[in-house]
């Protein structure tokens, strides 16, 4: 998918599971948030027309630690060659990117003295980066994302730079109306916190569900 799909499939997710908390806690919320936004990208940092390339903000940095260093870090680490949609696109890549960067960010936080929960970015980073993952997964070139310790791979039927390719935006849609009706129903009904969390990963798993089965997403074993 394109970097604008991926950020916004991947924050309006985010959105939908912050829901319960958001209203309790908007600034834990807000930092997960910030860490699923920045993580959407940071797979790509293995692409040269990557979105969060281009720019001077604190993604560019991110994804510019990740590229110049963990990255090839990882090549050696897995005996992998250069190639986009490898190693980074794994659930091992996602969580080494995701350890190392919360490391650093907690240290800057420490030098700088801002008095967050630094971590909460750092959860962000792996959501976001899975996140980009099972988006990838409905695309036409899939993902290995159990790679180096299973072989199977996950496509579908969205092709990337098809500009006729409407599901990614509808689905980011979708997900954007299904966080305001849950924030609605928090504000009008009494629904208790457990049974609120409980229904807002239903309708995650649920609508994730439907979109892989909108795109037909088919598990292709090597």
């Amino acid at each position: 998918m394109r970097g604008q799909q991926h950020i916004q499939i991947s924050v309006f997710t985010g959105l939908v599971l912050t829901a319960p908390f958001l209203l309790l806690n908007p600034t834990a919320s807000v930092l997960l948030l910030v860490g699923i936004f920045i993580g959407s990208l940071l797979p790509d940092s293995d692409a040269s027309d990557r979105t969060a390339k281009h720019g001077d903000s604190v993604l560019f940095a991110f994804d510019k630690i990740n590229e110049v260093f963990i990255y090839p870090l990882l090549l050696r680490l897995f005996q992998e060659k250069k190639r986009h949609r490898g190693i980074l696109h794994t659930v091992a890549g996602v969580a080494t990117f995701s350890i190392i960067l919360t490391v650093i960010t907690g240290i800057v936080f420490l030098i700088l003295n801002i008095q967050f929960n630094f971590w909460l970015i750092g959860i962000g980073l792996f959501i976001g980066g899975i996140l980009h993952l099972m988006e990838d997964c409905c695309t036409l070139s899939g993902v290995i994302p159990l790679y180096p310790k299973y072989h199977t791979a996950f496509k579908g039927e969205i092709a990337t730079f098809n500009r006729k390719e409407k599901r990614p935006n509808q689905f980011a849609s979708y997900l954007a109306m299904l966080f305001v009706a849950l924030v609605v129903v928090q504000l009008f009904y009494d629904i208790a916190f457990l049974s609120m969390i409980i229904l807002t990963l239903m309708a995650i798993t649920l609508s994730w569900l439907g979109f892989f089965a909108v795109c037909r997403v088919k598990k292709i074993c090597k």
